[in-house]
């Protein structure tokens, strides 16, 4: 598989549906699954994610964001959006929360807008935080090849330089899902379930697979459990459980607290891409079982 495939029209689009104040929050987001000699059988981590959010006050951990206006477009579909870029790091043995955390303006410009460096073309773009350092992703016009770059500032990681390369079909081919409850109230989620990667981290070179997704969400939320694994033969499972939950009325980000007990399934689905034999079969009922380690 030389190109990604699929209708990747709205990756770099916003406002899909009418913006509503207070609960419209768009995102793109990357999980990087990195080979690791040193702890094979938990492996590296990365989760990168570039956000909006029609809201007055936002606290990501202990950074405080207050969203200035709305998103502006240009009349070739350029966006500038008042986001944050925020990311954590697993690597093999500590979890570092927030490698980066900035509020900052960004630009999200498609490949065929005049202010494209290089060839222009359709379903390439970018997503570019207007920062000192490049903390940009996006896609080639070709659409051969993604990128993710992070300059960073942490003790724990300083520079990241990914590119994600098609892996097969079924895990490489952009879908959607979309839902309306009420009026503008619902989702809109493109994704690739898999992508191969290859890079540098700290100028020592890295190996993997990653999850993308772009969403936009538009609806209260609830606490949810999800989960994604990539088998080495190209095969691919997820499930998604949302819930009902006393963890609903949780004021900070602290883990296992005392009410994190039992929870209600609001629906329950998964997905298994099976590479070996080419079928896809999806499932309607999830248990979830959760052990404190």
């Amino acid at each position: 598989m030389e190109t990604f495939a699929g209708d990747f029209s709205t990756l770099w689009t916003l406002n899909q549906r009418p913006p509503i104040e207070h609960l419209t929050w768009d995102w793109w987001w990357w999980l990087v699954m990195l080979d690791d000699d040193e702890h094979p059988m938990a492996g590296k981590q990365l989760m990168v994610l570039w956000s909006t959010k029609e809201n007055d006050h936002v606290h990501i951990n202990d950074v405080e964001w207050k969203p200035k206006g709305t998103p502006g477009f240009d009349d070739q579909g350029a966006i500038q959006i008042d986001g944050m870029v925020c990311a954590w790091w697993f690597d093999g043995s500590v979890m570092h929360d927030e490698i980066i955390a900035k509020v900052c303006d960004m630009v999200v410009l498609p490949s065929n807008h005049a202010s494209w460096p290089g060839k222009e073309g359709q379903g390439g773009g970018a997503v570019v935080p207007l920062l000192e350092g490049d903390c940009s992703m996006g896609m080639l016009p070709d659409r051969s090849q993604f990128w993710l770059n992070l300059d960073l500032s942490h003790k724990a990681v300083q520079s990241i330089q990914l590119k994600m390369t098609p892996w097969n079909p079924a895990m490489s081919t952009a879908r959607e899902a979309t839902a309306t409850y009420l009026g503008s109230l619902g989702y809109d989620i493109l994704r690739l379930h898999g992508t191969k990667v290859s890079g540098t981290i700290d100028g020592e070179d890295v190996n993997g697979t990653a999850y993308f997704q772009k969403v936009c969400v538009q609806a209260p939320s609830v606490p949810w459990y999800w989960g994604v694994l990539h088998f080495s033969d190209g095969s691919y499972l997820d499930w998604f459980l949302p819930h009902l939950s006393t963890t609903i009325l949780s004021r900070d980000h602290r883990e296992w607290k005392r009410r994190d007990i039992s929870h209600i399934a609001v629906s329950q689905g998964g997905l298994f891409h099976d590479a070996v034999h080419g079928r896809s079969e999806r499932f309607k009922h999830v248990h979830v079982e959760k052990d404190r380690q």
